[in-house]
């Protein structure tokens, strides 16, 4: 296989299956790099349009900025519950409790309620056997 494609497929496996268990560690290494350039097109877009105010002077910039954390707020809408359901599996649960964190955001308190999940999420243990989700991740060194 060529390598570009088998990196786009390992890629595709990685935030895109639901099959599985994902570790801790694995888990908040990829929610991470889903997070990270939305928290970037954030700070850039305040300093840019806030901060020096030159949102006027460089639309074309600011529509950058803003196509590139619509993307990536595309991607992490799908990736962020595919990862949870994978960690669901590793302790155990149904991966569906994953999907309510497109939800919460639209609650009162839901966003809190979605960091103290993801939160919770990084800390619990995994399953330390085998269970009905398939065998440990290898990587887990929990």
């Amino acid at each position: 296989m060529h390598p570009i494609k088998k990196f786009l497929t390992e890629c595709l496996d990685d935030y895109f299956s639901i099959s599985g268990r994902l570790s801790r560690q694995r888990y908040c290494i990829l929610v991470f790099k889903v997070c990270l350039p939305i928290t970037v097109g954030l700070i850039l877009e305040w300093i840019i349009i806030t901060a020096l105010e030159l949102g006027a002077r460089f639309p074309h910039t600011v529509t950058f900025i803003h196509v590139i954390m619509y993307s990536t707020l595309a991607f992490s809408t799908i990736a962020i519950p595919c990862l949870t359901a994978r960690r669901m599996h590793d302790i155990g649960k149904s991966g569906w409790w994953g999907w309510l964190q497109i939800l919460t955001p639209f609650f009162p308190g839901g966003l809190l309620v979605g960091i103290l999940f993801l939160w919770w999420l990084a800390r619990k243990d995994g399953d330390p056997g085998t269970n009905k989700y398939g065998e440990p991740p290898p990587e887990d060194d929990d």
